[in-house]
């Protein structure tokens, strides 16, 4: 990154500099990963206006690719802080500008598309992300990783909209495509995958808890992988087993931002209200009530 910074150039705009919008391409991806969207809300949308404004008469391949990426990785930030409407626009700008890569852009187009699949999903809008995964699938040369991520989204919307026996075989290849996927990529993947069985109503909190276990040095993805635990744990069988991390996860909060994850918080809150007063699982339903209320 700061080898990116320190270039010397003699462009009038850095935004038209293939390698420096690369670098804050991956700068945001970074900042959303360890701390969650909130926290790069503002540069976020700022660099994204120029790039959209630096790019839109730019034939130059590198440059539509990394302003692509940029794209994508906006979209997924400012999902992340609650800026849907951004959100969407983002995905869509990272897929045109895919597009106008003239044919080199496949991979670029495949994550812009997932991004945007991403997005609508996150706000209920499972028909087009549905239609927009089957599309994305359809992409020549996919690489097996993305492939496996685009199954999982149209998995998911699939379940979404009543077909389960296609969103399970979605889901069951979807985990046959990544077994030589490991580190945190492969946590994303296993996390989503067991999200989308337990919104099949399927016990899915062990294979949830094994990407918690793969999250590595990222708060904010191990406190959203252990929510998505807390649910399947709380749905499921042995409900008390939600216990240990729900304090766990209340102790985590306030050192992420994240609204996914704030939502998140809300429906576990909502799980535990029919739970017993005075039962361990209510208390520490408090207990993340309590340092919930303090970051809201």
């Amino acid at each position: 990154m700061a080898s990116v910074i320190v270039i010397p150039s003699d462009r009038l705009s850095s935004y038209r500099d293939a390698d420096y919008v690369e670098g804050l391409a991956q700068h945001i991806k970074q900042r959303n990963f360890a701390m969650g969207g909130v926290t790069v809300q503002r540069e976020t949308m700022h660099h994204l206006v120029l790039v959209e404004r630096e790019t839109r008469d730019t034939k130059d391949v590198a440059l539509l690719l990394a302003a692509s990426e940029l794209a994508s990785q906006a979209a997924i930030a400012l999902n992340d802080s609650g800026g849907a409407h951004i959100a969407v626009r983002a995905g869509h700008l990272a897929a045109d500008l895919a597009r106008r890569a003239a044919g080199r852009g496949h991979d670029a187009l495949a994550r812009a598309m997932g991004s945007l699949c991403r997005v609508l999903y996150d706000h209920r809008d499972y028909e087009q992300s549905l239609a927009l995964a089957a599309r994305a699938l359809r992409i020549p040369d996919l690489a097996t990783e993305q492939a496996a991520r685009l199954q999982i989204r149209h998995a998911r919307a699939c379940g979404r909209v009543g077909y389960e026996h296609g969103a399970r075989a979605g889901l069951d290849q979807a985990m046959s495509l990544i077994s030589d996927v490991g580190g945190q990529n492969r946590a994303l993947l296993v996390g989503d995958i067991g999200t989308g069985l337990s919104e099949l109503g399927l016990e899915s909190a062990d294979l949830i808890g094994q990407a918690v276990n793969g999250a590595g040095d990222s708060l904010r993805l191990r406190c959203t992988l252990m929510a998505r635990q807390i649910q399947a744990q709380i749905n499921g069988p042995s409900p008390e087993r939600a216990i240990p991390l729900l304090i766990t996860l209340a102790n985590a909060l306030p050192f992420v931002a994240s609204t996914r994850l704030d939502k998140r918080v809300r429906e576990i809150l909502a799980l535990v209200e029919d739970r017993p007063h005075g039962s361990d699982l209510r208390a520490a339903a408090e207990h993340l009530r309590l340092l919930a209320a303090g970051i809201k």
